[in-house]
């Protein structure tokens, strides 16, 4: 009787360890959907956008990483489109709520994807909690948008 005992305290003790020491889960990658906007320039695309709790930008947790993609309506008509992209947020647990600064986003590839383009990092401060987030631009759009939790 005293062996079994033993043995479960054991096995108590090895399963104790083994979850104490494993690697923490890396947490998913939250992908908004796409804002839809028209651009300065003749020219109509998406902004894509993300949050990934492992990019941060200078240690900044949330960031949300946005890039655009145009099609010039007429490519002879200029080399630039663009827009300003603007994050609110709602904190669902808080209830707090912000909006980041607009941030200009463009694009100057007129005769193809922006395969090129840089992915800019939004910081909105919206504390810990699950988080509704919406992306709009300065000109007529359908906005994006996700819900992730930050930690």
């Amino acid at each position: 009787m005293k062996l079994r005992r033993h043995l479960v305290i054991a096995a108590i003790a090895a399963v104790g360890a083994l979850i104490a020491t494993a690697a923490p889960a890396s947490a998913a990658t939250t992908n908004f959907t796409p804002t839809y906007t028209l651009g300065d320039g003749a020219c109509a695309g998406t902004i894509d956008a993300y949050y990934n709790p492992d990019q941060d930008f200078e240690g900044i947790d949330p960031t949300i990483w946005i890039r655009p993609d145009f099609t010039f309506i007429n490519p002879i008509s200029g080399a630039y489109c663009g827009v300003n992209a603007t994050l609110t947020f709602r904190n669902l647990d808080t209830g707090g709520t912000g909006t980041t600064i607009s941030v200009p986003v463009g694009d100057n590839t007129p005769f193809g994807p922006n395969n090129g383009g840089l992915w800019v990092p939004l910081l909105p401060a919206t504390g810990k909690g699950r988080i509704e987030a919406t992306i709009t631009t300065n000109l007529p759009n359908v906005p994006g948008k996700a819900t992730f939790t930050a930690p």
